[in-house]
């Protein structure tokens, strides 16, 4: 049975109120400009911001001009922290799970001195939750709590124990690990004491390689600020441990640290080297081409060439195959298109043929 495709919008046989079909483009856009009155009213935003939606929705066109004039407006509703709090923490005590989620990632953005305590209750709510997506939003706008204010740590200290990274689930662990490592540099408790004796206990407990990574890459961007001597024994051991690691996304992650330690040279490097080249002759393109970033970019940084013409023949014939196994596949395709509409011409022209013998 055929059914008429319409718009609940346009049908008018309801008695439900129709007032959204007469809107027009014009009148809205002179609305907007009173988002920029401090006395303008809340609910009067939200209708306006809602027929906004609506003409986009129905596929309204906005120049240029025209979507200029509406950003401008609109940019004086974030002075309004009391209207985008409530939007967010609406989201927040939703049953949507993607919903909560994203407000929670957002929460930092409006997280002051009187919130405060609301936005930790919910941080806290959502660690607690079964869901892993509401754990891992409550992990990351942690970390962006303690990157925008340190003094963070002190109150975030009690609702993120050491105990969060035991949780089941490798991306959760990944993100809590970070936030240890984050929380740990702001502490300044003994920078290297805090690496070696918790972040690599904590990293081994980790059910996956993630772990690891991201605490060495972290690392790495620390240390891109301070020179690190090449002699200490505790930072050595630590990276030493990733780099001769079983996991070849941790042995590569480990050797790329080494592009914050000062003072190495090739000769020091002979014996990490060689994992890397092991490596590189790996039947897995993607782990070929991280071992010859990597190589690249510690050698770049300790101005020493680690790379060798024949790891360079190693990519240089990778890219070749692809390039002519591309340039095949265009070829065949090219054939396959050839040949249907040969077919077709054939065929066409037996059906005429035939045709013309039954007349």
């Amino acid at each position: 049975m055929w059914w008429p495709c319409m718009k609940r919008d346009n049908d008018r046989s309801t008695k439900k109120d129709c007032s959204w079909s007469v809107i027009e483009k014009h009148a809205v856009l002179t609305e907007v400009r009173g988002f920029g009155d401090p006395h303008f009213d809340k609910t009067r935003c939200l209708q306006i911001i809602k027929k906004l939606l609506y003409l986009l929705n129905q596929g309204e066109i906005f120049t240029k001009s025209e979507a200029a004039a509406i950003l401008s407006s609109a940019v004086n509703l974030y002075h309004e922290v009391s209207l985008v709090t409530s939007s967010l923490l609406k989201d927040v005590n939703t049953g949507n799970v993607a919903y909560r989620a994203n407000a929670i990632r957002l929460l930092y953005h409006i997280t002051n001195d009187t919130s405060l305590n609301k936005v930790v209750k919910f941080l806290y709510e959502a660690l607690c939750d079964d869901n892993p997506t509401l754990q891992i939003a409550s992990l990351v706008c942690a970390i962006n709590l303690v990157k925008r204010d340190p003094r963070m740590v002190i109150t975030l200290d009690q609702v993120y124990p050491e105990t969060t990274v035991y949780t089941i689930g490798k991306h959760v662990q990944f993100h809590a690990i970070y936030l240890e490592f984050v929380m740990g540099e702001v502490r300044r408790m003994g920078y290297y004491y805090f690496i070696w004796k918790k972040l690599s206990r904590l990293s081994s407990w980790s059910f996956s390689p993630l772990g690891a990574c991201i605490l060495t890459r972290g690392i790495r961007q620390a240390t891109r600020a301070r020179s690190i001597c090449g002699t200490n024994d505790i930072y050595n051991e630590y990276i030493r441990s990733c780099i001769h690691d079983k996991d070849k996304m941790v042995a590569i992650e480990g050797f790329r640290s080494l592009e914050g330690v000062a003072g190495m040279g090739s000769i020091q490097l002979k014996a990490d080297i060689d994992v890397m080249r092991l490596i590189l002759r790996s039947h897995k393109p993607l782990l070929r081409f991280s071992a010859f970033r990597a190589l690249q970019k510690v050698g770049i940084a300790h101005k020493v060439v680690l790379t060798t013409p024949e790891d360079h023949i190693l990519i240089g014939l990778d890219v070749n195959s692809l390039c002519k196994m591309q340039d095949d596949e265009a070829e065949a395709e090219q054939i396959s298109q050839v040949i249907k509409s040969q077919s077709f011409t054939v065929k066409e022209a037996s059906t005429h043929h035939c045709n013309l013998r039954s007349r």
